[in-house]
C-alpha cells in the first residue's frame, strides 16, 4: 500500500476518537521500528494494545511494513477495526507486490492471564500502545467507550507493563504514549520489571507551556542509556491551525480520513478475518 495514500478509519460519533496523540506517537516509533540506517528487511511484529479503531497498528503496517496484531477489548471497537482493516488493506493484500500481511484484530483483554495463548502464542519485537492513562479523581464518564478509552484503572501500567513480558521477544521493547505528570512513577515501573528507557521525548502544546504528552520508548535487558530527544512543540501560537513546522509534517506524512458512525450502525465485517 503506498505510504502517501490516506488510510480511511471509521470510527465512533458516540464514543472515543483518536486524536493527535496517536500520530505523534507513531512519528515516535519511526526511528525504532524502522529506523533509516537500518538494513534488515524483515518485518518487525507489533502488538497494538488497546487499538481502539486500529488507526496505530495500521499505520505501522502501511509506513513501516510491519506484521501487525491488534488487541481490543470492547467488541463494538474491535468491529469497527476489523471494518477499518477491511477497508483499507483487502484489496492490497491479494496483490502480488504486498510486502506485510494485513493486520489481524484479536478481541481479548490483554490483562487475561491466559494472553499468550489469546495471541496464538506468538512472540513481538515491539507492544506499542497510547492507554488510558486519566488518574483516579477525574470525573468518570458514564459512556463507556469513553470510559474505557481515557481511564488508568481500566488497563493499569503496573499490570500491562508485566503483562507485556508475556508476549516480547528477548530484549522486545515498548513504545507508548503517557502523562508526564506520572513519569517518575512509569520509569520506576519499567525499571522494576526489567525494563530500561531508552528513548524519552517530551510534547508541549507552546513553548510557554508545560509538557502535555512523554513518548517513551523501552526495552528488556538492555544497558542503553537514557536518550532525551529535543522537546516537541505542537503549535507556534494560541490558534489550533498554527502547527510547528515538524507537526504539519508528522500530520501530512500520516494521513488520515475519519468518517464518523454511530456505535448502534455497526455490525461484523461481512469479510472473513484473514487467519
Amino acid at each position: 500500500m503506498a505510504k502517501n495514500m490516506p488510510l480511511r478509519f471509521y470510527q465512533l460519533q458516540d464514543g472515543y476518537r483518536y486524536n493527535s496523540d496517536s500520530l505523534l506517537l507513531v512519528d515516535f516509533a519511526s526511528n525504532i521500528i524502522a529506523p533509516k540506517c537500518s538494513k534488515i528487511k524483515k518485518p518487525k511484529k507489533i502488538l497494538d494494545v488497546g487499538a481502539g479503531c486500529g488507526i496505530i497498528g495500521m499505520l505501522c503496517t502501511q509506513h513501516f511494513a510491519t506484521e501487525s496484531s491488534l488487541i481490543e477489548i470492547n467488541s463494538t471497537m474491535a468491529k469497527l477495526a476489523r471494518h477499518n482493516v477491511h477497508t483499507n488493506f483487502y484489496h492490497k493484500s491479494q496483490s502480488a507486490i504486498s510486502i506485510s500481511p494485513m493486520p489481524k484484530i484479536y478481541q481479548a483483554d490483554f490483562l487475561d492471564p491466559n494472553i499468550a495463548h489469546i495471541l496464538e502464542h506468538k512472540k513481538f519485537d515491539f507492544l506499542i500502545t497510547n492507554p488510558p492513562f486519566y488518574r483516579e479523581g477525574a470525573l468518570i464518564s458514564e459512556n463507556t467507550f469513553l470510559r474505557e478509552a481515557r481511564y488508568a484503572s481500566v488497563l493499569p501500567p503496573d499490570r500491562w507493563i508485566v503483562q507485556s513480558k508475556k508476549i516480547l521477544a528477548p530484549r522486545g521493547g515498548l513504545i507508548f504514549c503517557y502523562h508526564p505528570d506520572d513519569l517518575a512513577t512509569i520509569l520506576a515501573l519499567l525499571q522494576k520489571e526489567g525494563f530500561t528507557c531508552e528513548m524519552l521525548r517530551l510534547v508541549y502544546p507552546l513553548l510557554s507551556r508545560k509538557a502535555c504528552l512523554a513518548l517513551l520508548f523501552a526495552r528488556l535487558n538492555s544497558k542503553t542509556p537514557l536518550s532525551i530527544l529535543p522537546p516537541l512543540i505542537t503549535h507556534n501560537s494560541s490558534c489550533q491551525s498554527d502547527f510547528t513546522q515538524e507537526v504539519a509534517h508528522i500530520y501530512a506524512t500520516y494521513k488520515t480520513h475519519s468518517i464518523k458512525v454511530f456505535s448502534s450502525d455497526i455490525v461484523e465485517a461481512h469479510l472473513a478475518q484473514p487467519t
